[in-house]
């Protein structure tokens, strides 16, 4: 890569299930590219952002970043948004733009709308091809029951086993194995906290491949049926012990939480759960365009819409209410 101004920017899709650890291994790919013009596209199933001011206040925001909220850019209700947000970033002179997708992303319309894309840009934005990001812990207990999973899996070009350090080494063998019957010969990478070398960039996508691939084999969501995402916004803090004890309890029944919360102790939180795995930390400042609140994202029959605003008054005293 140079520093002139590019003829073509190549296109990088992150994708992974919820809570697999995509926002870290775009922060680390991010690193890399210090000192040079990047876009970000972030793309979240709920309709608050959380990834994107994340990685923006990690960045200082150096990056040129959008986002698209309430939904997935493979899909209609946001395919053609997507397309449009790519088309913004094709005069710009970028040396990468990144797009993680939503943890719920269904690529399997993956060529259709990359071909959209790439018109839309003129030929100046260029599919670069997709990194899968897969949860050494979880994958092999969701992969029982998600299609979403496979799907992820048969359209991703690279592989990167994050949270090696919570798996043994059967395990990790299993993820390789189950890896390579959807996906044989994939290149495939271990990582701890989402950290890469910039070569797990250095390949050039089968476009053919996946042109073979039966589309129809994922359509829809199939059982248990999509997703459902909320958001819950406390009316005031509540103590971090409190916040910790619902996390704790509710994230058993979500596929992933997460959000910013204020506290009684004056601290701002950043909360991720996904099942087990339970992260708090302290936020110095607000990053720029931060919202307050909790996004759940849960199977379609649990009812945690109903039933987690009485548990969280009843563990913090707070009283909270519910956006979808």
């Amino acid at each position: 890569m140079t520093d002139a101004v590019h003829q073509h920017t190549p296109m990088y899709m992150i994708t992974g299930f919820l809570g697999s650890g995509k926002t870290s291994v775009l922060g680390s790919l991010l690193s890399h590219f210090r000192g040079r013009r990047v876009g970000l596209i972030i793309n979240e199933f709920g309709q608050v952002s959380i990834d994107g001011t994340l990685l923006q206040a990690e960045e200082g925001g150096g990056i040129v970043t959008r986002e698209l909220n309430g939904g997935q850019i493979f899909c209609s209700c946001l395919s053609g948004s997507f397309v449009d947000t790519v088309s913004e970033f094709k005069d710009l002179g970028l040396d990468a733009l990144f797009i993680e997708t939503s943890g719920l992303a269904k690529p399997s319309a993956l060529l259709e709308v990359i071909s959209l894309a790439e018109r839309r840009s003129e030929g100046k934005c260029t599919y670069g091809g997709m990194l899968c990001v897969i949860d050494a812990q979880r994958h092999l207990v969701l992969s029982q029951t998600l299609m979403t999973l496979e799907e992820q899996i048969v359209y991703s070009d690279r592989f990167i086993v994050n949270k090696a350090d919570l798996a043994d080494s059967d395990t990790l063998n299993q993820i390789v194995t189950s890896i390579h019957v959807l996906r044989p010969g994939a290149w495939i990478l271990t990582a701890t906290y989402g950290k890469v070398p910039l070569e797990v960039l250095s390949f050039t996508p089968d476009t053919n491949r996946l042109a073979q691939v039966s589309s129809q084999r994922y359509a829809g969501w199939q059982s248990p049926g999509r997703p459902k995402a909320f958001v819950l916004v406390p009316k005031g803090p509540a103590s971090r012990r409190s916040i910790e004890k619902f996390l704790r309890e509710a994230s058993q029944s979500c596929y992933r939480m997460k959000g910013y919360l204020d506290t009684t102790e004056g601290m701002l939180l950043y909360v991720s759960a996904s099942g087990s795995q339970l992260e708090i930390s302290e936020v110095s400042a607000h990053p720029h365009g931060l919202q307050l609140g909790l996004v759940c994202i849960q199977d379609a029959q649990k009812p945690g819409d109903r039933v987690f605003p009485s548990r969280w008054r009843l563990l913090t005293g707070v009283a909270v209410s519910v956006r979808t």
